[in-house]
């Protein structure tokens, strides 16, 4: 059974001012990156959505450098 009011359509006033879909894919996409620690395979996986596609939002939202891949092992001898 739906929670009472649950279809009620929000007032202009009461809607949430976020930006447009675009910005809050960006940033959603820029979190998970960041949460990942840059993990593009992980950060798709968490996203639902395929490596190649993850890859082709970066490149439309000109991402593809927001979280460094390291490369290697960081270790100092």
């Amino acid at each position: 059974m739906p929670k009472p009011g649950a279809n009620r359509v929000l007032p202009e006033a009461e809607l949430p001012v976020a930006g447009t879909l675009e910005e809050l894919e960006r940033k959603h996409i820029s979190n998970v990156l960041r949460r990942l620690n840059g993990n593009r395979m992980a950060a798709a996986k968490a996203l639902g959505i395929s490596r190649r596609s993850l890859y082709r939002r970066l490149e439309r939202y000109q991402m593809v450098d927001v979280v460094p891949v390291r490369r290697g092992s960081a270790r100092s001898s």
